[in-house]
């Protein structure tokens, strides 16, 4: 007589590849929510981090990072860029407002100021969240000019978040309405994202 050897699965054999399965879709699906609220945290940081360095800024020099006009002879803060500098394509004007073209110094000004750590983009000082760029700017320079009130003179501005992490950012620090508040959002897109979010600095 010759043995027969059933070389197929078990119905245990078969539960326990299930629950293995089973675990590591969890795991993985955890994983990528840790991932998510830590890209969130970490949005949600820069933006009181660049409050905190602004503030300080202004309460050393008198004037904002970007607006303030760094003379050549006798600057303030040295080895900031000829084009963040009094008279640059990009220098303050000691107005007490970051328009746009000033906001493309506030990384510099502020990196030379001990104040924050940035990143390079094109050879610029730039502020990077996991989600894209990220400016402070004047509130009616900005792209969500309206909404805030007359006390918010400049946000911190966010680009491209999706829908659903400009929510998230939106529930832990404001109202939980995009439309108002102290954070305020552009409508989202087709493709579930946001082109900016700005959130109120000054």
């Amino acid at each position: 007589m010759t043995n027969r050897f059933n070389s197929g699965f078990t119905i245990i054999e078969l539960a326990i590849v299930l629950v293995i399965i089973g675990l590591l879709v969890v795991g993985a699906l955890n994983g990528l929510s840790l991932t998510r609220g830590a890209k969130i945290n970490n949005a949600i940081s820069l933006a009181q981090d660049l409050s905190v360095a602004v503030n300080t800024f202004k309460k050393q020099y008198r004037l904002l990072p970007g607006d303030l006009g760094i003379t050549v002879a006798n600057p303030e803060i040295p080895n900031v860029r000829a084009e963040c500098r009094a008279g640059g394509s990009n220098g303050g004007t000691n107005n007490g407002l970051i328009d746009v073209s000033e906001s493309k110094c506030v990384p510099e000004v502020l990196l030379k100021s001990g104040l924050v750590k940035v990143e390079q983009d094109d050879g610029w000082p730039v502020f990077r969240s996991n989600f894209g760029l990220v400016n402070v700017v004047g509130t009616a320079q900005s792209n969500i000019p309206v909404g805030f009130l007359p006390s918010v003179t400049h946000v911190v501005e966010f680009q491209n978040l999706p829908c659903d992490v400009a929510q998230e950012i939106d529930r832990k620090i404001d109202n939980d309405d995009l439309a108002s508040g102290k954070a305020i959002s552009t409508n989202c897109l087709p493709t579930n994202i946001v082109a900016f979010y700005a959130v109120a600095l000054l």
